[in-house]
């Protein structure tokens, strides 16, 4: 990046994308009024911790680049409301992405992102249903270790169970797919009155199904259950 921008001090909106860079400088936390900075599709396999003092960014575009780690302060952008990570090869998160609590969108596509990175995302949407189900579900399918068969049920176990939210349907019909665990998502599904978990996998239940206050029947026939979870007494 050629120095001269570094004069800019009042610069809002900074677009890199589709370039060749595999660095930034430190200057960088010195154009303080930015609030769009889209770095897509560049070389940088990281970020000079300086970026956390760009406190007024509500986009960061870094889709598509070399990224291994995130710098532990992130957290600081806390005006953040769209943040692009897709195409990375991220598998942690630093613990202070959870104060990311106004995000709105968040692509982190095709990252092998470990149970503990999978939390922290989860807690940013603690708040907000809609995001929280999208990204709980999304996590669920990408883990590593499936295969295809797996993947290809767990995808159809998120499209029922994304339809079921949107059309507030009582019935979910997650029966004869395999499953050998569930999402962690049933606090959005407390609408829910018939629950078909037949001919699957489970042997346990998740405890936030004690969350489907309004659950009438459950159907678990045919599963490789040997007890029953105290709660569901």
């Amino acid at each position: 990046m050629p120095d001269e921008i570094k004069q800019l001090t009042h610069l809002k909106k900074l677009e890199l994308q589709n370039n060749t860079l595999t660095e930034l400088p430190s200057w960088i936390g010195d154009l303080k009024e930015l609030e769009k900075l889209t770095l897509d599709n560049n070389q940088l396999s990281t970020l000079p911790k300086e970026v956390e003092k760009l406190k007024n960014l509500t986009y960061l575009g870094l889709g598509n680049n070399k990224l291994t780690k995130l710098f532990s302060g992130i957290g600081n952008l806390t005006c953040l409301k769209s943040l692009i990570l897709e195409d990375n090869q991220l598998s942690t998160l630093p613990d202070s992405f959870k104060n990311l609590t106004h995000l709105t969108l968040l692509s982190i596509d095709h990252a092998k992102l470990n149970p503990e990175a999978g939390d922290i995302i989860l807690t940013c949407f603690k708040d907000n249903p809609k995001l929280y189900l999208k990204h709980a579900l999304n996590l669920w399918k990408a883990q590593p270790t499936l295969n295809p068969q797996e993947k290809e049920n767990r995808q159809e176990a998120a499209q029922r169970i994304t339809e079921c939210v949107k059309t507030k349907s009582k019935q979910l019909d997650l029966s004869s797919l395999k499953l050998s665990s569930l999402p962690d998502i049933f606090h959005v599904l407390s609408h829910v009155e018939n629950l078909d978990l037949c001919y699957n996998n489970l042997n346990t239940l998740p405890e936030t199904m004690k969350t489907l206050t309004n659950l009438r029947k459950l159907f678990l026939i045919n599963n490789t259950l040997t007890s029953l979870p105290s709660w569901i007494g």
